[in-house]
């Protein structure tokens, strides 16, 4: 989590940001914050219960993938200062 924090700082710091390289920070968030969780719930405890384990890990990594979809529409319209998943917390400023 610190590393896939710290990567699109770096990258802005450095100028080095692409469009590609959101994208596939997208795609490495989708595998190690959706599917690589899902597939360790579905072997630990989930596949004892068959197709509602299915049903269970799918609808998590659904969520993850929209989650991340939502982000990603929302790149260039929102401020970066901040943490966007806190904002509806936060009072305005």
């Amino acid at each position: 989590m610190v590393l896939d924090g710290l990567d699109g700082r770096v990258a802005r710091m450095t100028n080095t940001q692409s469009e590609f390289g959101a994208e596939y920070d997208s795609l490495s968030d989708m595998i190690s914050f959706g599917m690589a969780p899902a597939l360790v719930a579905f072997t630990w405890i989930l596949q004892d219960i068959g197709k509602t384990g299915w049903v269970v890990a799918f609808l998590y990594v659904a969520c993850a993938a929209l989650r991340l979809a939502r982000f990603n529409v929302q790149i260039g319209s929102v401020d970066k200062s901040g943490l966007l998943g806190c904002q509806a917390l936060l009072p305005p400023r």
